[in-house]
């Protein structure tokens, strides 16, 4: 009950909030539906870009009066480029149309009567912006971040630094977004997130399913920190959405994309698009290969009884990533109102590393002897997985009614294995006689999950658009732990355990919008039933169950104020369920000084996010404020028990809860004709309050970072960009983490009509990405680690396009995009 109270405040809050705005009469939903109001005009119609025809979202339309030039209102255009201005008294007025990277238009006078009521404008089209530099033409480009109500979305053509990458490489210059030195992402401090591709689940989560995407094949990457009750209420930092590329042109087109690395880095990748008026075919095949050397330090005490035990470990840890993936699409326009598609994903990734380490061993007190052992450590992770979706849409009427329907398929079998052997050695690490102990894991996993969802939407004609829907997801998980060791030792038991894993999720949502009194808002409510089974397959008694009802409850406001100023605010509530490897309830082997133990008593997060907002745009240049507050509760925090014999347990445990509470600017800037840049930046305060081990857990801190990018146009084939991050300091639950700095330079060279592209780059140029952390329990334990990665890398990839090759939007659901109406918020 007390948490139901909690989330009506917070509701309140943002209401209260909204409720002190101005008011206007722009409306940019129903375009062509709305009866006409007999005292008043109206004017309507669309923008798009001159270039390709696509459709233009978001563009900025303001009306004015004549003859005195004074602004009346404005409006913005929805994902269909359209837009639609009502209640204008009877007059002469004209219309300025713009958006960042293109020249403004501005309309003839328009009349508007009793006898000539509603103005339509067919279409409008926006040139992009051109410069004289020294007698050369330059073409604005498109920006690389851009703020929308509901999202950001990175425009990944902009990301020099990015090329021969992954969708990874693209985030690291994104905001609410942090990149670790392993390539690990998090949003907004949180590594819980859902991935989607085209606005579909995808057969792997997290960073693993991002480091699989090729740059060469993404058009956008959207982030989405507030998702409505419409979306799958997991991940509770929230969803990023990759929208990959699809053309508009008729025939064979497509992209060839190549990449070589120093230090063993290679990736190679095509797309193929065969389109006819009714069907479009959509084939692709990318093939990576990178070797990333690394440097890991470790330092632990352990302390047991009267005795201090010390571990000081020195190595290389070497990251190794693989993969070969397939991509099929077929989209069929059945009839004007019927569009079926089906998306087909199947491929191999290899994500692990390898290393050796120097280890070193003693206590005090003890016998004045010192361990000296030398390992050598192997980690393939190899899955292959396939995915495949089947879409079916079916349009009811012109108002945009419509029925949609998904399933979604997809089964996983993982092999981890990690061989460790161990000799022992004089102080200067040369072996003592042979091979001493040799120990192998492995870990196979079969997973399959079956997801299907169906959506309602019907708008009506007063403003206003009802969702609603029915999901059903389930996952099944079978694990398979072996353990075995040479020669055999009683003082390691054997670990070998198989395990089971299921869980059922049913779920049922309803949104509501509506624009009223100037204002955009939309409530929403997702209502969800889980079922989770754990059995342990040694000891079919070791069973663990649980079947909770949840609900989700999300409100957006919106408000396009004049002068181009936008505020937002939203609230919603999201869960992050714990994992199979998380919840597996036995005990396995890592090496010699570490065990892991899994949890299956963990119960789920639950998150609150409060987010507001405030855009200002003029000319080609924004600058963004947003705050945010998150809460969330039963934390799941990894943690580390000291045991005895040096030996220290990895495990999960619920935390009470954390707070954060931050706010993000960005201000995109052309300064000057030849250059612009992008500077974000983050401030925010950090609490956790929780007990591990019966010891009281109340740790705060204040985190900080910043980006600066800078983009150079030295010809109109030639870009330059320039990209300096800092990761402030940060807490956890047992120790710090200390900051970090990187840089990276790049330059792209377009030749035969932007045909082709040729781009050279270089990664943390001054070598100083570093992790440092440390960790700690009162009389427990002490540890410090350090991993430091290759530096200064150099990539040289290249970039063809043929049979103009362009992307569209809004035309086909292969990439989810939704044919009928829109409201976006």
């Amino acid at each position: 009950m007390e948490t139901v109270k909690h989330n009506l405040r917070i509701i309140n809050l943002c209401i209260c909030l909204f409720l002190a705005g101005n008011t206007a009469s722009a409306s940019n939903s129903f375009i062509d539906f709305m009866p006409p109001d007999p005292n008043n005009g109206s004017i309507y119609g669309s923008v798009h870009s001159k270039i390709n025809n696509e459709p233009i979202e978001y563009a900025t339309v303001i009306i004015y009066s004549l003859p005195d030039s004074v602004m009346i209102t404005g409006t913005t255009t929805n994902i269909k480029g359209k837009f639609r201005i009502e209640g204008l008294a009877f007059g002469k007025y004209f219309i300025q149309t713009n958006f960042i990277g293109f020249k403004t238009y501005t309309s003839e006078t328009i009349q508007l009567s009793k006898q000539y009521q509603n103005h339509k404008i067919e279409r409008i089209y926006l040139s992009p912006a051109k410069y004289l530099l020294d007698g050369v033409e330059v073409i604005a480009d498109k920006s690389l971040i851009e703020y929308k109500i509901d999202k950001k979305v990175v425009n990944v053509s902009q990301d020099i630094l990015a090329a021969g990458g992954t969708a990874v490489d693209v985030l690291e210059n994104t905001p609410s977004v942090e990149v670790d030195i392993e390539g690990n992402v998090s949003l907004r401090g949180s590594s819980d997130f859902t991935v989607l591709i085209d606005n579909r689940p995808t057969v792997l989560s997290g960073s693993d399913a991002l480091q699989q995407i090729p740059v060469g094949s993404i058009k956008q990457i959207e982030i989405i920190t507030n998702p409505s009750a419409k979306y799958d209420a997991a991940g509770t930092a929230g969803i990023i959405n990759v929208i990959t590329k699809k053309t508009r042109d008729s025939g064979l087109s497509g992209q060839i994309d190549a990449s070589i690395g120093t230090g063993d880095k290679y990736d190679g990748n095509f797309l193929l698009n065969y389109r006819t008026k009714n069907i479009n075919l959509v084939g692709s095949l990318d093939y990576r290969n990178t070797f990333y050397p690394g440097e890991r330090n470790t330092s632990r005490e352990t302390y047991h009884n009267d005795t201090t035990f010390f571990l000081e470990q020195n190595g290389t840890r070497n990251r190794i990533r693989k993969s070969l993936l397939g991509r099929f699409g077929f989209d069929w326009n059945i009839t004007n109102n019927t569009l079926l598609g089906i998306d087909i994903r199947l491929g191999q990734f290899n994500s692990g590393w390898e290393g050796k380490t120097k280890s070193k061993e003693w206590n005090i007190p003890g016998p004045p002897l010192t361990l000296y052992t030398l390992h050598e450590e192997e980690s393939p992770r190899i899955s292959d997985f396939f995915s495949s979706v089947i879409s079916l849409t079916q349009n009811i009427d012109t108002l945009g009614q419509k029925l949609e329907f998904n399933a979604f398929i997809a089964a996983r079998q993982g092999n981890d294995e990690e061989t460790t052997t161990e000799w022992i050695t004089d102080s200067e690490w040369k072996k003592i006689g042979d091979q001493d102990r040799y120990t192998k894991t492995e870990e196979k996993e079969d997973a399959i999950q079956i997801q299907v969802k169906l959506d309602y939407t019907k708008p009506f004609k007063n403003k206003s658009l009802l969702e609603a829907g029915l999901y059903a997801d389930h996952l099944g998980d079978a694990e398979n732990y072996r353990f075995s060791q040479i020669p055999f030792t009683s003082e390691v038991p054997d670990y070998s355990n198989k395990m089971d894993f299921r869980r059922d999720v049913y779920a049922g949502y309803i949104t509501y919008a509506h624009h009223v009194l100037g204002f955009h808002y939309k409530f929403g409510l997702r209502g969800e039933y889980t079922f989770r089974k754990t059995t342990n397959e040694q000891n079919k008694d070791d069973e663990y169950t649980v079947e909770r009802p949840d609900y989700f409850p999300s409100v957006h406001f919106s408000r396009e104020l004049n002068n181009n100023h936008q505020i937002y605010a939203s609230y919603s509530r999201r869960i992050d369920r714990p994992g199979s490897r998380q919840l597996e309830p036995f005990t396995y082997y890592i090496d010699a000084n570490n065990r892991w133990k899994g949890n299956p008593a963990l119960d789920p997060e639950y998150i609150n996010s409060i987010e507001l907002g405030w855009l200002k745009k003029w000319g080609n240049s924004y600058l963004s404020l947003e705050a945010y507050y998150k809460n969330t509760n039963n934390l799941i925090t990894r943690v580390i028990e000291a045991s005895e014999n040096n030996i220290v347990i990895h495990t999960y445990k619920n935390l009470n809860e954390d707070h954060s509470v931050g706010a993000e600017s960005m201000i995109n800037y052309s300064a000057i004709e030849w250059l612009s840049f992008n500077l974000m930046g983050s401030l925010y305060y950090y609490k956790l309050n929780g007990e591990i081990n019966n010891n009281t857990v109340d740790n705060s801190s204040t985190n900080w970072n910043t980006r600066l990018s800078a983009r150079f146009k030295l010809h109109k084939n030639t870009r330059m960009e320039l990209r300096a991050s800092y990761r402030g300091p940060s807490i956890t639950a047992q120790g710090t983490r200390e900051g970090m700095f990187t840089s990276d330079v790049g330059a792209r060279q377009d030749l035969f009509k932007r045909k082709l592209s040729l781009t050279l780059q270089v990664r943390d140029i001054f070598g100083t990405m570093k992790y440092d952390f440390t960790s700690s329990e009162d009389g427990v334990f002490y540890e410090h680690t350090t991993f430091t990665r290759e530096s200064q890398i150099f990539i040289f990839s290249l970039s063809y396009r043929f049979n103009n090759f362009k992307m569209n939007k809004g035309e086909s659901t292969l990439n989810g995009d939704d044919p009928g109406l829109d409201i976006s918020y």
